[in-house]
């Protein structure tokens, strides 16, 4: 039986941002009026995109090292093909 029972808004928390580079804010500032979005919408959409890049790097790199413990690689047969079939002197 599905569970259709409100889910409850997490309340919001602040952060405070320091740019680095001072021409970011003018950047930010040009986005928003060109999308007619907030600062914060944009920055919580880029945040949220990084987390999400930086969250599936992290992922596949301990997948990777997972398979290089179960020394589950690739026969040097089978990597001599790949060059072989990616050859671009032959």
């Amino acid at each position: 039986m599905l569970n259709f029972r409100k889910v409850q808004p997490r309340p919001m928390s602040s952060v405070t941002l320091r740019l680095e580079i001072p021409e970011m804010l003018d950047r930010l500032d040009r986005l928003a009026a060109a999308t007619k979005r907030s600062r914060n919408w944009l920055l919580n959409r880029a945040f949220e995109e990084y987390l999400a890049l930086q969250e599936w790097q992290i992922a596949k790199i301990e997948a990777g090292v997972a398979a290089a413990d179960s020394v589950d690689f690739a026969t040097d047969d089978e990597v001599d093909a790949v060059f072989a079939a990616h050859d671009r002197t032959a």
